[in-house]
């Protein structure tokens, strides 16, 4: 007797799947809006970006801040989420909530962007819609870079990551028609304003791979003018942003008496050692078994199928060798005194862009898998292809053995994520206490020095100046190598400092604490110190230091009366 199969109906699965995608995001949306206080306590990127907003639009709050008192310091961060940001936090009273609002948004576009991506490849819903989940969940990279849109902030990076899988797909299923990548190509451009770096990275990864797709049937006289054509609106987009770029930042003056030795290790204090650094990264990638696992992937593709999922499997190792060719040629230019110090932003993101390596090896594994159940489910029992498709989940996922460790270790569940949000909206509620402390204790024109708390939720969360925030190097970095020089001998002084708080059990500790805060005080001349550490309480109420506040977790000083303090 003829058993009909139970199959699930093709003209639900689509309108299924984006229901579910949107409960997701639904989920994250409520998980991330509950409890939260008024004062939103950010990520760091996007608390940095949350003071800019509020240095632009209340200066005078700021006139007397390290940073931000000069536009020219960090006016060349000039994406869409700034103008967004100005837009609607008047609206909503407040810049964290801006980020808040758009994390539904953003989980819910990703999805969707890498789900299509996924479709115009396998030309199957689950497979499409698993790959998109894969790639949701955030990701450690291993070198200071993060994967993925569950709990990020939406970042200007993460913008550009939720709408790079639409990009993708339409490059994949446009991209041998004879206007079509064009338009491909301008999109890109335009997507420069979510993230310039990245956009113009993979832009030119991208039209790399289209040009090399339309080499066949072609003289060579009629494809260079096709793929000159093709990025006439790219290269545009590229030109205004550069352009408008170097009219913001400062650069260094000719003549500088300053080694270029010197300003290369001001722009850039953590990455001059670039290449070993590059190294760490190919080690990291080659020994965590994602590279085999793509290589066998791709010979699986190239093998099992069509002529047509051939072509678009050239196009993606197109894309992944360019990004590898820029990250070695950004290895290459540092050695250039003149790049690495008028051009670091160029190098620094040309390293990073490795990070989209991670995405197209996922979507190499899973697409062959895809394949092989497509092909073979009818031939080779089912419960055989189950179990095959459960040890490579948990094979990808560096969960079945020690020995496939992946990048991705460990990755966490649906729940934990979700109550990520809770956790971190408590623990806003002693955040909160303290700006608001900061905001009804002090004037509008004091100097603070934030010890161990995030210079930025000082600045957009309570609109005050601060005299030195430890990111504050890495805008310097691209704008002013000089003042980044400046940062690193109050780092140093700062540093002193905390690593006495490691060492309170010596004997002259106290007296070491003293000259080490009072050196720290005559140099930066802070009105008050907000610090996270708080114990003992006792070595802050002296030479005229008094506290004027605390709660569990931070402390609020007033140094004003102190010989060392600016009255």
């Amino acid at each position: 007797m003829n058993q009909r199969k139970m199959t699930f109906p093709a003209r639900l699965a689509g309108p299924t799947v984006v229901t579910i995608f949107f409960l997701i995001a639904l989920s994250f949306q409520l998980f991330r809006i509950s409890g939260q206080p008024d004062i939103v306590n950010l990520d760091h990127d996007a608390s940095v970006l949350a003071s800019f907003a509020a240095a632009m639009d209340h200066p005078d709050a700021f006139k007397n801040d390290i940073l931000l008192s000069d536009k020219m310091n960090f006016q060349f961060y000039n994406t869409v989420h700034m103008s967004v940001l100005r837009t609607l936090a008047p609206l909503l009273d407040s810049y964290g909530k801006v980020f808040v609002a758009f994390t539904g948004i953003h989980v819910f576009v990703f999805l969707m962007g890498w789900y299509l991506f996924g479709m115009t490849l396998m030309r199957h819903h689950f497979w499409a819609a698993l790959l998109a989940c894969f790639l949701a969940i955030p990701t450690n990279l291993g070198y200071n870079d993060t994967w993925g849109v569950l709990v990020a902030e939406p970042l200007p990076r993460i913008t550009f990551d939720s709408v790079l899988g639409f990009l993708f797909a339409a490059a994949i299923r446009w991209g041998h028609l004879p206007q079509a990548p064009f338009w491909i190509l301008s999109l890109f451009g335009l997507s420069i304003t979510l993230h310039p770096p990245n956009a113009v990275l993979v832009g030119l990864c991208t039209w790399l791979g289209l040009v090399l797709r339309r080499m066949q049937g072609m003289t060579i006289r009629a494809w260079l003018i096709d793929s000159a054509w093709m990025g006439i609106g790219f290269l545009l987009m590229i030109f205004i942003y550069l352009f408008s770029y170097h009219q913001q930042i400062t650069h260094i003056p000719q003549g500088d008496p300053v080694s270029a030795y010197q300003l290369e290790q001001a722009a850039a204090p953590h990455l001059v050692d670039t290449l070993p650094d590059i190294l760490k990264i190919c080690t990291d990638i080659l020994e965590n078994g994602m590279f085999p696992l793509a290589i066998v992937a791709g010979l699986g593709i190239y093998f099992i199928g069509t002529t047509e999922q051939r072509q678009h499997l050239f196009q993606v190792i197109i894309w992944m060798s360019a990004i590898a060719a820029i990250v070695l040629l950004s290895i290459l230019l540092q050695q250039s005194q003149w790049l690495a110090i008028q051009n670091l932003v160029y190098l620094l993101y040309g390293v990073h862009s490795i990070r989209y390596v991670f995405p197209l090896l996922i979507v190499l594994s899973i697409w062959s898998l895809s394949l092989y159940w497509t092909k073979f489910h009818d031939t080779v029992p089912t419960f055989s292809l189950g179990i095959g498709a459960i040890v490579f989940v948990l094979a990808s996922t560096g969960t079945l053995s020690q020995a496939i460790p992946l990048i991705i270790s460990p990755r966490q569940s649906y729940w934990d994520l979700l109550t990520y949000y809770d956790k971190r909206n408590k623990g806003n509620l002693f955040n909160h206490e303290m700006l608001n402390a900061v905001k009804q204790l002090t004037p509008v024109s004091a100097r603070l020095l934030p010890l161990n708390v995030d210079a930025a939720l000082i600045r957009y969360g309570a609109r005050r100046s601060v005299v030195h925030g430890y990111w504050d190097s890495s805008h310097f970095s691209y704008s002013n190598p000089r003042a980044n020089m400046e940062w690193i001998q109050r780092e140093a002084l700062v540093t002193d400092v905390k690593n006495l708080w490691n060492g309170m059990d010596s004997n002259d500790w106290r007296e070491q604490f003293e000259i080490a805060i009072d050196r720290l005080l005559t140099s930066l001349k802070p009105d008050y110190i907000v610090s996270s550490r708080i114990e003992p309480s006792s070595i802050w109420e002296r030479s005229g230091r008094k506290i004027i506040w605390k709660n569990s977790r931070f402390i609020l000083i007033d140094v004003t009366e102190s010989r060392y303090g600016r009255r």
